[in-house]
């Protein structure tokens, strides 16, 4: 091919680089001033103790009670310092919040013998915003279009970490060489984090602000149905195929005065399964699984730079109404097969989205189409040797 000359990468991580960059670009040299809105400090301390006990009781015949109960106390100090500029002006923000939580995971199970056996837990979760969500950073721009929404970004030093108590049971059997199982959940989720616009006011202009926010209340529940087995009972190599399969309901929804009340949650598809076939005989191991989604939403549009989705009225009322966009079903099919040429070499080859799944959304309420993405999919083949 023809001759390339390639900039050697540690002299442009030098200042002497650097600035020679900067040169070629036309902006003064040497480091940028300090810049305030663009730095902050989060400081965390979480201290956490777990006490555990197990118990187990023989309640005649083949049923056998036994389970775990668990309890975890946690103290979370957590403070935020930064900077958003308005109108201009450094503006200091500064958020400073304490959490005592006291967190359960009790599980029992009854063995009735025969691979039969039901289990229900109850536990309470905490998973915590990750620190880029707290930065308090705003940026903003006023666009040149007048028939587009002005929209800026920012973090939110005030974030709560979500809760969420489960309940959860199932009915579980097991044979030799398979297992089917029926189970029922139900989630209490508080202050749920998604990332959501509003409609804030800088010198007076209008700006669809997006900060990640508490969602007040939420509800899921659903039932998962799993199965997994070999054909053992077929003859020769026909006894190494196998079949499992998953479907899964989720019911949710947005509760309390939010915005977003009486819509699922953000994310979440009411159906989902996947279905495989697998095999595994004679050094020779191979799976084929389909997995599909129905349609959710991923997020909320209002506040992106589009065409503004208000009236007149709703516009001088300061009035932003909600606008989503939602992914179309889909699904996708991977497969792997491997074979083990003698006990230290095996060869392996694998695909995903083999089937060229797409991604598609639209815009909700309207259900224009808003972009479709090319799923990659990937081939690979490797070999694995032990020395």
């Amino acid at each position: 091919g023809a001759p390339r000359l390639s900039p050697n990468p540690d002299y442009l991580r030098s200042a002497e680089g650097r600035d020679r960059l900067r040169e070629i670009y036309g902006v003064a040299l040497g480091d940028p001033v300090y810049q305030p809105e663009r730095r902050f400090d989060a400081k965390e301390r979480t201290f956490a103790g777990y006490i555990q006990a197990k118990y187990e009781v023989e309640l005649g015949g083949p049923l056998v009670l036994d389970g775990v109960i668990g309890v975890r106390p946690t103290l979370t100090d957590r403070q935020i310092e930064g900077a958003g500029v308005v109108s201009g002006v450094v503006t200091p923000v500064r958020a400073k919040t304490s959490d005592i939580d006291i967190l359960p995971n009790p599980s029992t199970r009854i063995q009735s013998g025969g691979g039969r056996q039901a289990r229900a837990t109850y536990s309470k979760t905490i998973p915590r915003p990750d620190f880029g969500s707290l930065n308090p950073g705003l940026s903003y721009i006023v666009a040149t279009n007048p028939n587009v929404q002005n929209s800026g970004s920012a973090g939110n030093p005030d974030l709560r970490p979500q809760k969420s108590e489960s309940f959860d049971a199932t009915l579980e059997y097991y044979w030799k060489s398979g297992f089917v199982a029926v189970a029922g959940y139900y989630r209490d989720i508080t202050d749920r984090v998604i990332s959501a616009p509003s409609l804030e006011f800088i010198d007076g202009i209008g700006y669809n602000i997006t900060r990640p926010r508490n969602v007040g209340e939420a509800k899921l529940k659903g039932v998962e149905v799993s199965g997994q087995t070999f054909f053992d009972f077929l003859p020769g190599a026909l006894s190494g195929f196998g079949v499992s399969g998953n479907f899964t309901y989720a019911d949710s929804e947005v509760g309390g005065d939010d915005r977003l009340a009486g819509l699922p949650l953000q994310g979440v598809s009411k159906y989902n399964f996947n279905a495989g076939l697998f095999y595994d005989k004679f050094g020779l191991s191979g799976r084929l699984v389909y997995t599909y989604r129905s349609s959710y939403y991923d997020g909320d549009t209002t506040g992106l730079n589009l065409v503004r989705p208000v009236t007149d009225a709703e516009l001088a009322a300061g009035i932003t109404p909600t606008n989503l966009n939602y992914v179309r079903p889909g699904g996708r099919l991977d497969f792997g097969i491997g074979y083990e040429l003698n006990d230290n070499l095996r060869v392996d080859v694998g695909g995903t989205n083999i089937l060229g799944n797409k991604y598609r959304s639209y815009f909700s309420p309207t259900g224009f189409n808003r972009d479709i993405r090319w799923d990659d999919t990937i081939y690979t083949a490797g070999i694995r040797a032990r020395f």
